[in-house]
């Protein structure tokens, strides 16, 4: 039998966060980082203050990002404080719908401007995403250095437009160093995507497979379209499907649907009578095992 498994990415809301308890952040090196909406600007967000701490058990980190969003779960997940803001994405096209996102794009400016009054951190980084922007906005404005990561070839529009008033900005790729954003920035380096620890020191123990259902003799094959899934790669696993039965008892699949595709790709995988599907909620875990 080919063994498939699909995840829906919905993370439900945390607890509300305590914003004004601030008293437990000590007097050393003080770090914000900011950068949320999808893993894609979460996890090089994490893997970044993850290595902060191994250079430094002192450092105070400090997350800001929207409030409901991908990260308010995510961070206090990781150990690290999360602070939100109201924020949210301007649709591509001027509608009436960016009167409520201007409003929100204030008010999340207000409290980035609050936080930064409160935390006084030695320096901001932002990891891209609309979360990010008045974040780093608010920094400039208090004068506190701004350092920016970007992940993709493609400069996403917070980073290309702040970029130019950052200390530093750090980039994934070679080829991204050409955009204009840049030209005034004056330490532009390639370093990679940072990496968290638990991706190149996961276990392979039986137990950890026997976590997630999977079987340690098959080899696996993980299909992943980013945070939230990706329409394009889904219907191209699933058109393959047909042809992967002739390696049943060889294989197994972790395929990562996103929310909104989920339903629809398990009942592909259903159509396929010796494919056992299930179906779990969190995809997050199988990050570090598969």
């Amino acid at each position: 039998m080919v063994t498939s498994k699909h995840y829906d990415t919905n993370i439900s809301e945390t607890s509300r966060h305590d914003t004004a308890s601030l008293e437990h952040i000590g007097t050393s090196k003080r770090v914000v980082i900011a950068g949320g909406g999808t893993g894609g600007h979460i996890y090089p967000a994490i893997g970044i203050a993850q290595a902060l701490q191994r250079l430094d058990d002192t450092v105070d980190i400090v997350f800001v990002g929207g409030a409901g969003k991908l990260e308010s779960t995510l961070v206090p997940k990781h150990g690290f404080h999360f602070l939100p803001i109201s924020v949210a994405g301007f649709p591509r096209r001027v509608t009436l719908e960016w009167f409520p996102v201007i409003w929100k794009a204030f008010r999340g400016l207000t409290q980035s401007l609050q936080y930064m009054t409160q935390l006084k951190p030695d320096i901001v980084i932002g990891t891209g995403g609309y979360v990010s922007g008045p974040v780093l906005l608010a920094a400039l404005l208090r004068r506190i250095p701004i350092v920016i990561q970007e992940q993709n070839a493609s400069v996403g529009l917070t980073n290309g437009i702040l970029a130019r008033w950052a200390k530093a900005v750090y980039l994934a790729m070679a080829s991204a160093r050409t955009h204009n954003a840049f030209r005034h920035t004056k330490h532009v380096e390639v370093t990679g995507n940072p990496i968290r620890p638990a991706i190149t020191e996961f276990p392979r123990s039986n137990e950890t497979y026997k976590k997630f259902g999977l079987s340690p003799a098959l080899k696996t094959i993980f299909v992943m379209g980013g945070s939230q899934g990706a329409r394009a790669i889904n219907e191209a696993v699933v058109a393959t499907l047909p042809h992967l039965i002739k390696f049943a008892g060889q294989i197994q699949i972790v395929h990562q649907t996103g929310a909104a595709e989920a339903a629809t790709i398990q009942t592909e995988y259903e159509k396929h009578v010796r494919f056992d599907s299930e179906f779990l909620h969190c995809v997050h875990p199988i990050f570090d095992t598969v």
